[in-house]
């Protein structure tokens, strides 16, 4: 359940030279970057009170840091070259940047025309706004005739205006825009390709098992163009995917155990749920705390109003 609601960010490269390999370093690297930009970044966030923190970080074997970074101001400040040093500590540093912001900083045109391209929206965007960061067509609300496209922006009170408005003009016809919300993840093995559990933990299998064939991955060169038959129900997919009637199963239990006590989830968690797997005669698309979403969106209005 923690791992279908929780947001699982993806890690900060920095690529250092000279390479790291001493922890101290690291540790000193890391501090000398949070001074760095404390006091920009607490100019740009003026109502951020929580600790300026990285809540996880590492040296990986190439001698590079990689760091997670779990509160949502810092994740999207850091989103930005310009704001890196060049160099820290006598470590010359090249940011490798995340290539998502997290669901807060996203929202949804819906029904583009397929005539209107990415890049069409891209300048129109750019146009008006100051801080697009990312523009994709959403995988999965796609036709012969449109799409969803997914809109990505630096700036919160940019992406909080354009989904007040609910509306937005491209190439002279009106569109509407919605919040984005991720969907519950399943945790799938990465040895048996079934739900609900970690390759470490698994008990069906003693060998990887290709999701493409259901044959012994343990020679990956054999197994790149295998035939594609789901080994958990026979079907033309590869077996993790949500065509598959075992995932689709795990997927409608998931979403009605996180249905069942939604008070359960954090503040700021909110979760689509698929039209397939709504309740009858329900309008809602999304699961989430209530009371402490409530809570949460005062809280924010309290500082707008002193």
């Amino acid at each position: 359940m923690n791992y279908a609601a929780e947001y699982h960010y993806t890690p900060f490269k920095s690529e250092c030279q000279p390479k790291l390999n001493d922890k101290k370093d690291g540790v000193k690297l890391i501090n000398d970057l949070i001074k760095y930009i404390k006091v920009d970044f607490t100019t740009q966030n003026p109502m951020f009170s929580k600790p300026l923190l990285v809540d996880l970080w590492w040296i990986d074997p190439q001698g590079n840091v990689q760091m997670v970074i779990k509160t949502t101001e810092l994740y999207v400040y850091l989103c930005k070259q310009e704001r890196y040093p060049k160099t820290l500590n006598n470590t010359t540093i090249i940011p490798h940047l995340p290539a998502h912001l997290p669901p807060q900083h996203i929202a949804l045109i819906k029904y583009v025309k397929n005539l209107v391209t990415n890049d069409d929206v891209k300048d129109e965007l750019n146009s008006r706004f100051e801080s697009v960061f990312a523009i994709d067509s959403m995988s999965g609300a796609t036709n012969q005739r449109s799409r969803h496209v997914k809109i990505e922006f630096l700036q919160k009170n940019e992406i909080d205006s354009l989904l007040n408005s609910g509306k937005i003009n491209l190439q002279g016809q009106l569109y509407d825009v919605d919040e984005y919300l991720p969907s519950p993840k399943i945790l799938i093995c990465g040895r048996c390709n079934k739900p609900g559990h970690v390759k470490k933990n698994c008990q069906n299998s003693t060998f990887d098992i290709c999701r493409r064939c259901g044959g012994d991955r343990s020679n990956i060169q054999q197994h790149k163009e295998c035939a594609i038959c789901c080994h958990n129900c026979g079907g033309q997919h590869v077996s993790t995917d949500f065509r598959c009637p075992l995932i689709a199963d795990y997927r409608n239990e998931l979403i009605e155990v996180l249905r069942r006590p939604p008070e359960r989830l954090p503040a700021d968690v909110q979760l689509f749920i698929p039209t397939a797997y709504r309740e009858e005669g329900s309008r809602s698309k999304s699961i989430y705390n209530k009371e402490a979403r409530l809570q949460l969106l005062q809280q924010q209005r309290i500082p707008q109003q002193i």
